[in-house]
């Protein structure tokens, strides 16, 4: 299975809280979004949500969804665990249920996963966020993961493009290894279709 490590993004206190901005305002072509470069530069950039879809050939936001935990959710210790959304914020075509996404047709998605801490005892915990590519017939394609060590409830974040066929799935998948179980709060996941 292929790997890439992305950049990550350190928000704090800025990670969007669905509860006082997603609920109320669209997202628009003019939107900025920022995301950190993957070249190991550390530098964060900024475009529009259509400059992004013009780098990638695409044009109007398709296939548009946003999910959201409104709480905590259990990471167990050492395993990966796929996370869990109790709110669709938006779901354009009605694509995302049961924590996934699955592309209703071929093309090229982009997909972006956050989440604002982990509880962490402090002592080199491993902390992994994945945004993972499965075919239809439940067969890992590719896993982007976002990777912290040393750290202590620290957010974290990943953005990443994926050529889908049709009936293939993406989820978001978290690992910790603090040497118990440990809470994520508020873990958020969002998707379009660019070309």
């Amino acid at each position: 299975m292929a790997q890439t490590t992305l950049d990550r993004r350190m928000f704090g206190s800025q990670v969007v809280d669905e509860q006082s901005h997603l609920s109320d305002h669209t997202i628009t072509a003019s939107d900025i979004i920022s995301f950190s470069d993957v070249g190991g530069s550390n530098v964060t950039k900024k475009d529009t949500v259509q400059g992004v879809l013009d780098l990638a050939g695409g044009g109007a936001i398709e296939k548009l969804f946003i999910a959201t935990n409104s709480g905590d959710q259990s990471i167990a210790n050492a395993s990966w665990t796929t996370a869990t959304f109790d709110t669709e914020v938006l779901d354009q075509g009605g694509h995302f249920a049961s924590n996934k996404f699955t592309a209703p047709s071929d093309g090229k998605y982009m997909f972006y996963a956050t989440f604002p801490y982990i509880e962490s005892s402090g002592t080199g915990t491993d902390q992994r966020l994945s945004i993972h590519h499965y075919n239809s017939s439940d067969v890992s394609q590719y896993q982007a993961p976002v990777v912290k060590t040393t750290i202590h409830e620290a957010s974290m974040s990943g953005m990443r493009a994926f050529a889908m066929s049709t009936n293939d799935y993406m989820v978001v998948q978290v690992y910790q290894n603090s040497g118990g179980a440990r809470n994520m709060n508020k873990c958020q996941f969002f998707g379009w279709r660019i070309v």
